[in-house]
């Protein structure tokens, strides 16, 4: 079974294949970890441990992973 999830606006997309879920950040710009993206993160974990699936983390950016968290949302 191969099921895929990305709508236009994701900054996650998110597969699962033969019990195994990866989960693709991809912002366009740096993975920052915005509340978008914690949340969408959230949820794919949440969908890959509902598939029982290990899981692979990347970045669908060519030279970042992440630039961390996103310090104007952490200062409000």
């Amino acid at each position: 079974i191969c099921i895929r999830a990305r709508r236009a606006g994701d900054v996650v997309e998110f597969t699962v294949e033969d019990r195994v879920a990866t989960i693709t950040m991809n912002d366009g710009k740096a993975n920052i970890m915005s509340e978008k993206m914690l949340l969408a993160l959230a949820g794919a974990f949440a969908a890959a441990r509902a598939a029982d699936a290990i899981v692979i983390l990347k970045s669908g950016l060519a030279r970042t992973f992440s630039a961390g968290f996103d310090v104007i949302q952490l200062a409000s």
